[in-house]
């Protein structure tokens, strides 16, 4: 049981989560080969371009590779830095096997790149304080100089991203609306004004070294005198793909260009105890993070989060889920086989053997419908076939269905699955239903005594069944949900069995957000027990019991 039995079923590699900015799930200059970095595209930041990996580094990812070639029990790490620039360092086929990096080491990343371990098992990496570092800033910050409902004026710190539009990142951001968010910060307390979603449409250089930044919004929350970043997304930080029983203590990110620590694939019951997103020590930075801290996306069993910071994202502290699947049509008289979407380019369907359960559920009122036994899954390749789905997102959007899905329809696979016996009408009959494969979606997560504080978007998504919350500090951010996202195609479609117990959540001094634990309307078996709100005002509530 090296590798989960599924695991060697070797699904096409994900996109990373949101890069939905290119057609390609990778940015263009992220490279898919250990020895052959690409070479970046002009760089609006105040070093042109990436430097490529220094010899320390790619002399680290041959020893180490030579290391599990052979076997090796445990592999230790001399403490220097490592500057890999715009290399991904790819970790392949690692089993029962111990990473020790010594205190003081640190890998230093271009944008977008990061560390990737994949098809590897039974693995513990310790970190001793490991740092994941930038070699450029990646992300804009500066001061505001003047307001107005369509634009802000600023000036930007010279050590940090030009916000200039016509070079990447800015001209390719990738994220929701292929657009860079925006946020505005208090210049004393260095705390964010969380106020919601606001994107950068474009930007144009004044005299005087400033620049006027457009929102696609009206601006709000921001003025005179107050800091700014905007920040694009792409790539990865620190990425478990198709993998098993890792467990990573003691690594500490500074800064990424996309998600944190994001999990992907695989039987899962990964551990990760004492890891940090924090600002770097002695800077000037506002953010540590340009998109969410923690991510656990499709994993069979659900991943361990203890005694762990988080802080400073530039998206949600925490997601845990898998991925929703959509019925598009009946294939064949029989009524046992249906054509089905997996938005993520095939890495859920792809998995799926005889044998196995998929539950579905309504499009819309996500009510439960069948649960059908697999016998066989196959991805379609034909074009008479694909153009019976080619408009699924459209339709879906427009009566009668009028699905609220945000998430682009870019990377879609269809699959023709087929099932033991035949489907109830209810499932295929109307075309458009989701379903849920049930042995991929993080059940049994435990998020257990960290600190979370100061993010631009939500507290935490707990979109899981059999996973436990407690013990955590929580502060100034918006709602902890427990939830699924049709929006999103994301989390279990039959979240049972939460548990929420001893949390503490603080909200800071804006007045148009407040400190909150959200439940899906019709979910079974949720409980939250002694749960303590501390307000703007100071004032504390502790509710002890509550449930579903």
């Amino acid at each position: 049981t090296r590798v989960d039995a599924r695991s060697h079923h070797y699904p096409p590699e994900p996109p990373f989560m949101c890069d939905w900015g290119d057609s390609s799930p990778r940015s263009m200059w992220t490279p898919s080969d250990l020895r052959s970095p690409a070479v970046a595209p002009r760089w609006s930041g105040p070093n042109p371009s990436p430097q490529g990996p220094s010899a320390a580094a790619l002399g680290l990812a041959d020893d180490l590779n030579a290391a599990i070639s052979a076997g090796k029990a445990t592999f230790v790490v001399p403490a220097k830095e490592y500057l890999f620039s715009n290399l991904t360092w790819t970790i392949a086929g690692a089993h029962d096997m111990k990473i020790v990096f010594e205190a003081g080491a640190s890998l230093r990343f271009f944008y977008g790149s990061g560390v990737r371990l994949k098809d590897s098992h039974n693995v513990t990496i310790e970190g001793n304080g490991l740092a994941l570092e930038v070699e450029s800033a990646n992300y804009v910050q500066g001061a505001v100089h003047a307001v107005n409902k369509a634009f802000v004026d600023i000036s930007v710190d010279a050590a940090y991203l030009q916000p200039d539009t016509r070079y990447e990142p800015f001209s390719n951001p990738s994220g929701l609306y292929s657009a860079a968010k925006v946020a505005f910060w208090d210049a004393s307390t260095r705390l964010m004004h969380n106020v919601g979603n606001q994107f950068m449409a474009n930007s144009t250089q004044l005299d005087g070294g400033l620049w006027r930044i457009t929102l696609k919004q009206p601006v709000h929350g921001a003025a005179v005198g107050d800091l700014i970043t905007i920040f694009p997304r792409r790539g990865e930080t620190w990425h478990l793909l198709n993998s098993s029983s890792i467990t990573t203590k003691q690594v500490y990110i500074h800064a990424g260009g996309n998600m944190g620590f994001l999990e992907q694939l695989g039987a899962g019951g990964n551990v990760y105890d004492g890891v940090k997103i924090v600002r770097r020590p002695g800077s000037t930075d506002l953010l540590a993070l340009n998109a969410d801290g923690f991510h656990s996306s499709d994993v069979g069993v659900g991943p361990t989060l203890i005694d762990s910071e988080i802080s400073f994202t530039g998206d949600d502290f925490l997601n845990i889920h898998n991925s929703m699947n959509i019925v598009c049509d009946a294939d064949g008289a029989e009524g046992t086989t249906l054509l089905m979407i997996d938005h993520t380019g095939g890495t859920t369907l792809a998995p799926l053997r005889r044998g196995d359960t998929l539950a579905f559920y309504h499009l819309n009122s996500l009510a439960k419908l069948a649960d059908a036994t697999v016998v066989s899954s196959e991805r379609v390749s034909d074009a008479q076939t694909l153009g019976r789905c080619a408009n699924a997102w459209a339709e879906m959007k427009a009566p009668p269905y009028s699905a609220n899905i945000i998430i682009p329809q870019w990377h879609q696979a269809l699959y023709r699955v087929t099932f033991s016996a035949p489907l109830p009408a209810a499932v295929a009959a109307p075309r458009y239903n989701l379903a849920n494969f049930e042995q991929q979606s993080a059940a049994g997560a435990v998020v257990s005594r960290n600190h979370f504080h100061d993010g631009f978007s939500r507290m935490g998504l707990l979109k899981a069944i059999n996973l436990t919350y407690t013990h955590n500090l929580v502060e100034r951010a918006h709602g902890l949900h427990v939830y699924s996202e049709q929006e999103w195609l994301e989390g279990d479609l039959g979240i049972r069995n939460v548990t929420l117990r001893n949390n503490t959540i603080v909200w800071g001094s804006e007045p148009n957000f407040y400190a909150k634990v959200d439940v899906m309307p019709g979910l079974h078996d949720v409980n939250c027990h002694d749960t303590t709100f501390v307000f703007a005002n100071g004032s504390r509530v502790s509710l002890a019991e509550g449930g579903e």
